[in-house]
């Protein structure tokens, strides 16, 4: 789940399946691990100091040490099975208009999966509603694989994308991060979605 909506530590998953869980006890991140977040970055910054280590980035000692934390956890975690990540291709693997890959996707996951018939009906109720709304649903691509690199987007993503440019140079690139307000002190309702615009891309001399 940590690593579905990020392409990287998907494929990274993916590699691993099979193996045995690596013990991360002995090294630094399982050190800090079993400390707080303050002790872990002033653990740290004392090995920085002792090291002639100077820090760079906006990234303070206690984020960096609860990455590292999060890394050695992940590594210490059960691996998918051969199967699991067979699984996975398959469903990453799906790219279609919107009704034809949420028809595949059913049909992956078979009959008795009730969760997943909750999340395609509010699909279906989504893609209805942004095609009363003027959205041109039959130009729109569901590609179950298209991820963001940043973490706090929390539900679905997209991008906007030209004939001309390409898929490698969007126009628009993002998505849901309904929690990103409350982790910045918002309100726990509150929702968000946003993106990037990039109109220099469609100024380029290629493409003119």
């Amino acid at each position: 789940k940590r690593a579905a909506a990020r392409p990287r530590l998907m494929q990274a998953e993916l590699a691993r399946a099979g193996q045995a869980a690596e013990g991360a006890e002995d090294s630094l991140a399982g050190v800090l691990a079993g400390l707080s977040p303050v002790e872990a970055g002033r653990m740290l910054e004392e090995m920085w100091s002792l090291a002639g280590v100077e820090p760079v980035g906006g990234r303070g000692p206690a984020e960096i040490a609860q990455r590292l934390v999060r890394r050695a956890e992940a590594a210490r975690a059960s691996a998918l099975t051969p199967d699991q990540a067979q699984a996975v291709r398959k469903f990453l693997a799906i790219e279609a208009e919107p009704a034809d890959a949420l028809a595949a996707v059913a049909a992956l996951a078979g009959p008795t999966a009730k969760a997943l018939k909750g999340a395609l009906k509010g699909w279906t109720e989504r893609l209805s509603r942004l095609a009363e709304a003027g959205v041109p649903i039959a130009h729109a691509r569901f590609a179950t694989a298209l991820g963001h690199a940043f973490d706090y987007y929390d539900g679905l993503t997209f991008e906007i994308r030209s004939e001309a440019l390409g898929p490698e140079r969007p126009i628009a690139t993002g998505g849901r991060y309904d929690g990103l307000p409350t982790r910045l002190g918002g309100p726990a309702e509150a929702q968000a979605v946003g993106c990037t615009l990039r109109p220099r891309w469609a100024l380029a001399e290629d493409v003119r």
